[in-house]
């Protein structure tokens, strides 16, 4: 309890692990944490740079069609894990997701609004289950992973994790055949 009165921590509260740390050790984790959430949303990359880069590991026909299927199911599966977790978790993660894509591609962020809705809508009138969505989601990973397998590359989110929200837009744009502006 001293060492608390010397740190200036209030007892007052519920005490969490950071409740044991120097103020300025707690500051730098919370920033930090802040930091690494936000930067997910952020990207000092083009959109043409983003897609150029991911071509890179997707230019086996099969690969390619196996990844129309399964980024959009993966997508969905998401959408539905966050929609059952939290609709609100859903709206505040997929406006951080939007934000993204508005701030690579105006016409990308139409694009990707309307699909989270569609996902919305899909996920609001199927009666499945967590474990249901879990099971879909397992598999077309499965299903990305033996893409990569036949496409002897790699996922390029094991490069950049940012990956992972370049690849609906990669089949996004893919399927409506716009071209990429900024």
């Amino acid at each position: 309890m001293r060492w608390l009165s010397i740190c200036n921590i209030k007892t007052t509260h519920r005490i969490s692990c950071l409740d044991f740390l120097p103020k300025c050790a707690k500051l730098a984790i919370i920033s930090y944490e802040k930091d690494f959430v936000m930067a997910m949303f952020k990207s000092n990359k083009t959109l043409a740079s983003w897609l150029t880069d991911y071509a890179v590991s997707h230019r086996n026909p099969t690969n390619k069609k196996i990844h129309f299927v399964c980024v959009p199911v993966i997508f969905l599966t998401i959408v539905a894990l966050f929609w059952l977790i939290n609709p609100f978790l859903l709206l505040a993660v997929a406006l951080g997701v939007l934000w993204f894509y508005a701030r690579l591609s105006w016409s990308l962020f139409i694009a990707m609004s309307v699909f989270v809705a569609i996902c919305v809508a899909i996920v609001a009138s199927i009666p499945i289950h967590f474990g249901g969505w879990i099971a879909v989601f397992v598999l077309a990973w499965i299903g990305q992973f033996i893409g990569h397998k036949i496409e002897g590359a790699k996922p390029s989110f094991f490069e950049d994790v940012q990956f992972l929200l370049i690849g609906p837009a990669w089949v996004a744009l893919s399927l409506i055949k716009k071209p990429i502006n900024k």
